[in-house]
């Protein structure tokens, strides 16, 4: 109220009104920035899309990180191409010149040719990057590879030993020497890192003629293990 010169005067009075801002979905139906299937939907839609399809490429980052956490197919193990091959007795009798019994066997002419695969070795495929034939074995593919090789000796000499060899040339060797009298059991071990050329051949031989190792799966054995390609310049 006021007054004018003794006379009041009403003002009337008028609320304010207050306006309260709600969130509303606006469709935004020609925004470029939006993919074309979500250009159609309401803003909160088109949020929950885009935390769908977030989700879902974390999830496909995470199996690719953690392949053991997909499915079976997604986590296969594609192995390395590699080949073993043990020392195998089982085709010759005590009545045979080279054989003794109990796995006890001499090579011909040095070179040790009573080699069998793993069961492994057709199964995997392995059989695509190695070849193997009377103790000789084809590498088909050049690369750097890690080959071992073992032969478990029983002789009466002093000296032992083997060589592998690759494209006919020696590599690696092995060799014992122990001077007692009788029978000697001996180990010998050897392994190397070594780049091999496409369709190169590898044997392992004796150093010496006559000497009779045991042909044995556990005691003698040799193979190799692809690490990677590779190409010399």
């Amino acid at each position: 109220m006021d007054t004018d010169g003794g006379r009041s005067v009403r003002i009337p009075f008028t609320p304010l009104q207050h306006h309260r801002h709600q969130h509303q979905d606006h469709h935004r139906p020609d925004d470029p920035s939006r993919p074309q299937e979500l250009r159609q939907l309401p803003d909160s839609a088109v949020r929950k899309q885009h935390m769908a399809i977030k989700r879902k490429k974390l999830r496909a980052l995470s199996k690719r990180k953690h392949p053991g956490t997909g499915t079976p197919a997604q986590h296969h193990l594609r192995p390395m191409p590699a080949a073993h091959f043990y020392g195998d007795s089982s085709n010759h009798t005590v009545d045979h010149d080279r054989y003794l019994g109990n796995g006890r066997l001499r090579p011909v002419n040095k070179l040790f040719t009573d080699w069998t695969p793993e069961d492994w070795f057709h199964r995997l495929g392995m059989d695509q990057h190695f070849t193997y034939e009377d103790g000789v074995v084809t590498v088909r593919r050049s690369g750097l590879y890690y080959v071992y090789a073992q032969i478990f000796y029983l002789d009466d000499k002093s000296t032992n030993g083997f060589k592998v060899f690759v494209d006919g040339e020696p590599k690696m060797q092995c060799s014992l020497h122990i001077h007692i009298a009788g029978i000697k059991s001996n180990t010998c071990f050897t392994a190397s890192v070594m780049y091999i050329n496409e369709n190169s051949k590898l044997s392992v031989h004796d150093i010496e003629a006559n000497r009779y190792s045991v042909f044995d799966k556990s005691k003698s054995f040799f193979g190799l293990v692809k690490l990677g390609n590779a190409r010399l310049p």
